[in-house]
């Protein structure tokens, strides 16, 4: 369990610094919506997903072996001056023995990012779509006052925006893929637990 709780850390740090370093390039206010070269960034491609499943134990391997800094780095206030030691220590690490799969350590992790994200939708879009089909069977209760009925209202239209977002967008598109190597993948997430 560990070991998927830092790939998930590691995997956002790198996420959020790629979107910081975004963020700093753009004017403030146009920020707020993906650019097309951005949304390509969170599509993946099969071949990535077939190196990402062969480089996936042997990344294991060496976040394990780096466990105890790992869990020390995480564990620590001062998480922001250790990170840069330890993540060029691990991604260099990383870089070398991901080279024969197509992957650096850094993109490594954001491929992670883009699968683990793809996988937790996938898992509430079920719940999700049955939420929005019980909301609306509320708007059609004769019981249900006009101001409950525009609280329903707002919400399922903030639901339903949510699908369309380009991020949601980029998921599906995943899941075309990884679909096909579900069980593959949800092997190897399983044996990091």
């Amino acid at each position: 369990m560990k070991f998927f709780k830092y790939l998930l850390l590691l995997s956002l740090l790198f996420s959020f610094e790629v979107i910081s370093c975004r963020k700093n390039t753009q004017k403030e206010e146009s920020f707020t919506f993906i650019e097309k070269e951005e949304f390509k960034d969170l599509l993946l491609n099969e071949k990535e997903v077939k190196s990402f499943i062969k480089a996936f134990p042997v990344a294991k391997r060496i976040m394990k072996e780096k466990e105890e800094s790992l869990e020390d780095l995480f564990s620590n206030k001062t998480i922001l001056l250790k990170i840069s030691n330890l993540e060029k220590n691990l991604l260099k690490e990383l870089d070398k023995a991901l080279r024969k799969y197509g992957f650096t350590g850094e993109s490594f992790f954001k491929t992670s990012y883009k699968i683990l994200g793809c996988f937790t939708y996938m898992q509430i879009e079920e719940s999700q779509k049955e939420n929005i089909k019980n909301m609306e069977k509320l708007l059609d209760n004769p019981n249900i006052s006009k101001r409950q009925k525009a609280e329903i209202e707002k919400d399922l239209k903030e639901l339903k925006g949510l699908e369309e977002t380009d991020e949601m967008k980029a998921h599906k598109e995943n899941w075309k893929i990884l679909g096909k190597y579900k069980e593959e993948i949800s092997k190897l997430f399983s044996s990091a637990s």
